[in-house]
């Protein structure tokens, strides 16, 4: 699926579901719980947040029908609002650091356990996502590239760390019926700790659980034939991977996403960690009367090992022994395999066509692609009356001071563009200090909060990162009544629009006036007229500034309902729009039949509070003369107004901006 505000702002009223609470979220890659206090795009969150990646189909060989593809965004939704409610286990790196022949395999092995908890949880507080998660996996698991059968890899230690994945995510591995007699003998051996550590809620126990699946692991490990890892990043493609995740793969320390990182979560003393789970001896997984009963699910009815290995054993006495007790579990893993469906490892009821996608989600999906189209009618209806504009002849003449072939040539206009972009140059080059675990400078403030007793806070080093590019869309609204000076009006344009390009912002463009009947000037309502300059989805063209003239009353309340319109669906981390007008307003809201409240000030005043409720941002930009003008700050709020010389118009709204870039 494709980002949208529509899509956004449904997972968050579903974040309300899965976690009590609203989350905020942000689209992104990987998904990934960020907790607050940490660093997201260079930028410390101060809430809760969750990256959500769209884009589902690119992990799957099948193409997806759009309901499909959302049943996907919304189990990884869950999964990631999961780590936000469990507190994450502690820290990977001491636990691969006690596997020093085969680092990178333990520390998949970790990864792939918590993992089988955290969806096990969501899914049990949430039946309705068993058949969800079974319907993801099967998915997953037709795309034989990145989920390959085990008995088509050669190297020992990836067919082992991807058959414990596949078997942990589905129940089986595929291939499982026709590989080596070892692998089939170490799978069935840990498989029961995969299934163990799914109810398993103490963080302790869990790792234990790893140890034992690790100690089985070095059994049939080749010695210091540890996981090879790839160049470059699976998510990336820059930095060194550092750990292996169950669904990325190979990731760097940075897109590895929140419980999987080698450092996350609280550090782990050598007590917890151990427990006597390092001893040479397997801790094995003895389930609780309460635990047996209810291991009694679908997966667990096949019948006895039906399986007949032609193949010879190649296994020592004690793994022999020990698979020996499990005959169960290769019979399953084969029957698994031979129908290839996951849903009895998640507890499907037999009842339920898991495959399917139920009316909820297919309603949620219409609904959000209906909100999309509506915003992009809009928009295009816009566009082709800026054509209409054209064709009519209704817009400047190439002899008129404001015509863009006269503006771009001016002076202004030079000092202008090379003052800016000598400003925004540096800025968007320019380093800032975020709080990190490792740096070059102590961060005083979170070392005094550890000392006094605060042993999460571990971020005791300052590091520096790069301003984060642009998730933002400013738009600029503007006043092209008669009184206002249109040339420095469609200077100050020109000068944002290529400032946010500069940043990696998105830009919106729209100006209005009072208009005839006969004039085509992008969205008329009554007698109200809303020009396009510029749409989010397009690049500024200084030819379209010359297809709205300047000339009548001023309709605030229509203009800035129709930016607001255009700005809301966008899939923008935050939405700015600043207003331009030069005094009160004198056009009523809407056409005949859609008024308001009959007085333009108030018209206007309601429309800037609906868009607040939309989380978008109204500035307004006062550049008339009267110093006793109270309806601006009627409308916007005494915070939200600024006053401004026409002749510093273009400045001034630089200056707006670059206060909006928190640097």
């Amino acid at each position: 699926m494709e980002e949208s505000n529509p899509l956004r702002t449904t997972l968050e009223s579903l974040t309300r579901v899965y976690h009590h609470e609203k989350i905020s979220v942000r689209f992104g890659s990987p998904s990934r719980a960020v907790p607050a206090g940490h660093s997201l795009n260079g930028e410390e969150v101060t809430e809760p947040t969750v990256v959500i990646n769209p884009s589902v189909q690119e992990q799957f060989s099948t193409a997806l029908s759009g309901p499909a593809e959302f049943r996907c965004i919304t189990n990884t939704l869950s999964h990631e609002l999961e780590h936000i409610r469990e507190s994450e286990l502690t820290s990977k790196a001491e636990f691969m650091q006690e596997y020093n022949t085969h680092p990178q395999f333990a520390g998949a092995v970790i990864n792939i356990l918590e993992d089988q908890y955290i969806d096990f949880r969501r899914t049990q507080r949430f039946p309705g996502l068993r058949g969800t998660q079974a319907f993801v996996i099967d998915k997953l698991l037709g795309n034989d590239d990145r989920w390959p059968p085990i008995d088509d890899i050669e190297e020992p230690s990836k067919a082992m760390i991807e058959g414990l994945r596949q078997v942990a995510f589905a129940g089986y591995a595929k291939g499982i019926s026709k590989a080596d007699r070892w692998i089939r003998d170490f799978l069935s051996q840990v498989r029961p700790y995969l299934k163990r550590v799914r109810r398993e809620p103490s963080q302790q126990q869990r790792v234990e659980f790893a140890h034992s699946v690790m100690k089985i692991a070095q059994e049939y490990l080749p010695e210091n034939d540890d996981i090879k890892l790839p160049e470059k990043c699976a998510v990336c493609k820059k930095l060194k991977p550092q750990i292996i995740t169950p669904v990325l793969g190979p990731v760097c320390d940075e897109c590895a996403p929140t419980g999987h990182g080698k450092n996350d979560g609280r550090r782990t003393t050598n007590k917890e960690a151990s427990n006597g789970c390092r001893e040479n001896s397997i801790t094995e997984p003895q389930p609780t009367d309460e635990q047996k009963d209810v291991e009694q699910t679908q997966e667990d009815t096949v019948g006895g090992n039906k399986h007949n290995d032609k193949n010879q054993a190649n296994s020592s006495p004690s793994q022999r022994e020990r698979a020996q007790k499990r005959p169960g579990e290769l019979a399953r893993m084969d029957d698994l395999d031979l129908n290839q469906d996951s849903a009895a490892w998640w507890n499907v009821p037999d009842q339920v066509n898991h495959q399917t996608v139920n009316e909820e989600d297919i309603t949620r999906y219409n609904k959000i692609q209906s909100e999309k189209r509506r915003n992009q009618s809009l928009e295009v209806e816009m566009r082709k009356n800026r054509q209409k504009s054209s064709e009519l002849n209704q817009g400047l003449s190439p002899n008129d001071l404001e015509h863009s072939t006269n503006l771009q040539k001016s002076k202004e206009w030079r000092y202008l563009r090379e003052e800016h972009r000598r400003s925004f140059k540096k800025l968007t080059s320019r380093d800032m200090s975020i709080p990190s675990r490792k740096g070059s400078r102590v961060n005083l403030s979170n070392l005094v909060q550890q000392t006094a007793g605060d042993k999460s806070q571990d971020k005791l080093y300052n590091k520096k990162q790069r301003v984060a590019r642009g998730d933002r869309v400013v738009a600029v609204s503007a006043d092209f009544s008669a009184s206002m000076d249109g040339k420095r009006v469609r200077l100050a344009i020109a000068a944002i629009s290529e400032a946010t390009d500069m940043v990696g912002d998105k830009f919106l463009a729209t100006c209005w006036r009072d208009v005839n009947d006969s004039t085509a000037y992008g969205c008329n309502r009554g007698s109200s007229g809303i020009g396009l300059v510029c749409g989010v989805a397009e690049q500024f063209q200084w030819s379209n500034l010359d297809e709205f003239q300047s000339g009548g009353g001023t309709p605030t309340a229509d203009g800035v309902d129709v930016t607001a319109q255009l700005i809301k669906n966008t899939s923008a981390r935050e939405k700015l729009i600043i207003v331009i007008t030069d005094g009160q307003p004198n056009t009523e809201y809407g056409k005949k039949g859609e008024e308001l409240t009959g007085d333009p000030t108030t018209d206007a005043a309601q429309v800037v509070r609906d868009a607040k409720v939309e989380n978008i941002k109204i500035i307004g930009l006062y550049v008339g003369k009267d110093i006793n003008n109270t309806s601006m700050n009627d409308i916007f709020g005494d915070d939200n107004v600024i006053s401004a010389s026409m002749e510093n118009l273009a400045e001034e709204l630089i200056r707006i901006y670059r206060q909006q870039l928190r640097v």
